[in-house]
């Protein structure tokens, strides 16, 4: 039987070099292959370069994958080819608020608006680019009105009890949060915003069952859990949680140090008096720790006297601001009670700034700080003092603020059982709350 011997193959057939549809591009797209997506896009572009869908489609793709610039470079192209494209427009006027280019993101939503005066998403938009402009009336009207063009809104909602917030419009904003939760309860943001306003307006009952409901979508949300036990006749903890305070401090870190000068805190000068009636001369001679040193408000009063500052704090958002200031010789992110107790005899000096109202229970504080110091070190510490006098030795008290205040009889009591020599316990002012001066002992004591 004779074989049959395979015969040259004929030529291959040229392979499809059309370009792929719109729609093939756009599903390998929104199925995450995006590569093929680009490389879709650019091939579209290539036989069209006037296809302005193309050109949009491939800015949304770039932008989240941080490839910022060619982003704006192609969206530009889209709006080239089509001018009012509300599409690209809003997208351009998002993408140049995010990158901080305020007046041409404004000029999108502006010209979205004479398109579609109705707009609610553009108003509430241009109404955000005014807010990062400081125009705060003007943002706060303009979420009004896309309130109105749009009540399901919840986003201009949630807009506008932030900015009447910072307007001191307490009313207005508990208002606006109240509309957004009622919309859509699972916005998980408002409901600190909404708490820390009701609390300021003394609506503790209120502020309660917000937090309640807000622990319902978040049940072990550290600052709903604190907040509520110090707002009901739930079980008071004796410290707040090292959750709670690195979550209330990373928070607010960017705006710490504005909203401190608008609460004239004074813990800091409180400090620094005390310290000059036991160190008049400021020479660096001591080994300091700055226990909750926060943002490092207390760092240029200390340097003077420091051969070595260390500062401790469990919020990397406020030690990172501290660091900036290029005070300190460390900076731990740490609980403060282990923190001191791994420290045994390092320091000669611990100062606290308005730390131990986070603590309830004094007592792990300060034998921590007397493990921490060298024999006849010095403490100076502020803490927050409780209007009701009481012979319990044990007394201290969770207030509606999340803070703890203790009664200079306990404050003595610790102070003794730990073998501290008092020097002075005196009378001062942290701070103002709705308006009204907290008071406070500032403690002078040396490790006997």
């Amino acid at each position: 039987m004779s074989q049959r011997k395979r015969g040259k193959s004929g030529p291959r057939r040229k392979a499809n070099s059309a370009p792929p549809s719109l729609e093939d591009a756009l599903q390998l797209h929104l199925q995450g292959r995006t590569t093929e997506a680009e490389s879709a896009y650019r091939r579209l572009i290539a036989v069209d370069p006037e296809n302005a869908n193309a050109w949009y489609l491939l800015s949304r793709l770039l932008h989240p994958l941080g490839r910022h610039s060619e982003a704006l470079e192609t969206i530009r192209r889209a709006l080239a080819i089509r001018p009012d494209d509300p599409r690209a427009l809003n997208d351009l006027g998002l993408m140049q608020h995010e990158a901080g280019d305020l007046d041409e993101a404004a000029a999108c939503f502006t010209k979205l608006l004479e398109l579609d005066p109705g707009d609610a998403n553009a108003t509430n938009n241009l109404g955000l680019v005014l807010k990062s402009q400081n125009r705060l009336e003007q943002a706060s009207a303009l979420f009004a009105e896309a309130v109105v063009r749009d009540p399901q809104n919840a986003d201009a909602q949630c807009n506008l009890g932030n900015v009447r917030k910072i307007l001191n419009d307490p009313d207005g904003a508990a208002a606006a949060y109240r509309a957004a939760l009622a919309i859509n309860p699972a916005l998980l943001d408002v409901y600190p915003n909404l708490t820390a306003v009701l609390r300021r307006q003394g609506q503790l009952d209120e502020a309660s069952q917000v937090l309640s409901q807000w622990l319902e979508y978040e049940p072990d949300h550290p600052v709903a859990r604190h907040l509520l036990a110090a707002g009901t006749s739930h079980a008071a903890p004796d410290r707040a949680s090292a959750d709670y305070v690195r979550a209330v401090f990373d928070e607010f870190a960017e705006t710490f140090d504005e909203q401190l000068r608008q609460l004239e805190y004074r813990p800091s000068q409180l400090i620094s008096a005390a310290l000059q009636q036991d160190i008049p001369t400021q020479e660096p001679t001591f080994d300091i720790l700055d226990a909750g040193c926060g943002t490092g408000l207390c760092g240029e009063l200390l340097k003077p006297y420091a051969r070595t500052l260390v500062g401790v704090d469990l919020s990397s958002k406020m030690l990172d601001h501290a660091r900036q200031l290029g005070l300190y010789n460390e900076l731990a992110e740490a609980d403060l009670v282990d923190f001191l107790n791994s420290r045994t005899a390092m320091f000669d000096v611990v100062v606290s700034a308005d730390t131990f109202g986070y603590f309830g229970e004094l007592q792990p504080a300060f034998a921590a700080v007397r493990q921490a110091l060298r024999p006849d070190g010095l403490l100076i510490c502020t803490v927050e003092l409780a209007a009701d006098e009481s012979e319990d030795t044990s007394s201290y008290q969770l207030m509606a603020s999340g803070r703890y205040r203790h009664t200079r009889i306990y404050v003595e009591s610790i102070l003794q059982t730990n073998r501290f020599v008092i020097r002075s316990l005196d009378p001062g002012t942290l701070r103002l709350e709705a308006g009204q001066p907290v008071e406070c002992l500032v403690v002078r004591a040396v490790r006997g």
